[in-house]
């Protein structure tokens, strides 16, 4: 057996923290497309058309929608644990009256986060969901663009959810949080 079968690739995780401040210290350039994912500097892909096209209808009505009551953000960083800082294709925070000018969001102001769904399914349904579901995010949805479908997750427990919910074209959606305003999914998706 050689030595470098007997090599153990260790992991160093980052914190919230020091990825802040490798991008303060342009060592992540501000126009990088990254993610801070259980302590991993992830890469994003580019969008697409049909994902792009998804997250601009979904923030335009969900702000319309929900705006008064909420605050709409569109693929921006939420802080969901020492390790997690994702920027979600949409989340949907508590009003608060400086818009956040005091601190980038935290999980406990979150009431909802959505990702939007083409080519990177595999990490919004499993990487993500475990990371938001362990920091007790209480409404996440993964909008599966080539199904169609709104997959709601609500009731975080450990590294899952256990009420997932999916809902189609023609079908009716709310958040938990807001359970008074309905959208249908076509208004959401297209």
């Amino acid at each position: 057996m050689s030595d470098m079968a007997l090599l153990e690739v260790l992991r160093r995780p980052i914190s919230v923290e020091e990825y802040n401040r490798m991008a303060e210290a342009g060592i992540l350039a501000p126009d990088e497309r990254v993610e801070l994912l259980d302590g991993d500097v992830i890469l994003v892909p580019p969008h697409g058309a049909p994902h792009f096209s998804t997250v601009l209808r979904m923030g335009q009505t969900l702000t319309l929608r929900l705006g008064e009551r909420t605050c709409v953000s569109v693929q921006l960083p939420v802080i969901v644990s020492d390790r997690s800082e994702p920027e979600p294709d949409i989340a949907i925070l508590g009003k608060r009256e400086d818009f956040y000018a005091s601190g980038i969001p935290r999980a406990p102001d979150v009431l909802a986060i959505i990702e939007v769904a083409d080519s990177s399914l595999g990490v919004d349904a499993g990487k993500k969901l475990k990371i938001y579901a362990e920091a007790g995010v209480p409404e996440y949805w993964i909008v599966d663009v080539n199904r169609g479908a709104v997959v709601v997750h609500r009731d975080p427990s450990g590294a899952g959810y256990d009420s997932v919910q999916t809902h189609y074209r023609g079908g009716r959606v709310s958040f938990a949080a807001l359970a008074d305003e309905t959208f249908i999914v076509d208004e959401l998706i297209g």
